[in-house]
C-alpha cells in the first residue's frame, strides 16, 4: 500500500499519521454523504448540530478543524458507521 502524505508530514510519529489518516477518511465519507443528500451549508449545520462556518470547513476538507471524536458524532445523523479491520502483525 502506498504511503499517504501524512507519512511525509509526520515521518517520526506513526500515531499522528494514523490519527490524520483516520480524520481524512472520515471527512471524505462525511462529505460524500452530504453531497449525496444534496444538503447546503445551512442544512448540514442544522442536521449535524454545528455552525454554518463549521459546515463549510467540513465540506472544504479542513482536517485540522475537527477531532476524530467530533467526526464520529457526525456519522449517525448521516446514516454512516465505522468499520474497523484488523491489521495482521
Amino acid at each position: 500500500m502506498a504511503k499517504s502524505v501524512w507519512h511525509d508530514l509526520y515521518p517520526d510519529d506513526p500515531g499522528k499519521v494514523a490519527q490524520m489518516e483516520t480524520r481524512a477518511n472520515l471527512m471524505m465519507a462525511i462529505g460524500d454523504r452530504i453531497r449525496e443528500q444534496g444538503w447546503n451549508g445551512r442544512e448540514t449545520a442544522q442536521r449535524l448540530g454545528i455552525t454554518a462556518p463549521q459546515a463549510s470547513d467540513l465540506m472544504n476538507g479542513k482536517v485540522s478543524k475537527f477531532s476524530v471524536d467530533a467526526l464520529v458524532r457526525f456519522l449517525e445523523p448521516l446514516g454512516l458507521a465505522i468499520h474497523v479491520d484488523r491489521i495482521p502483525a
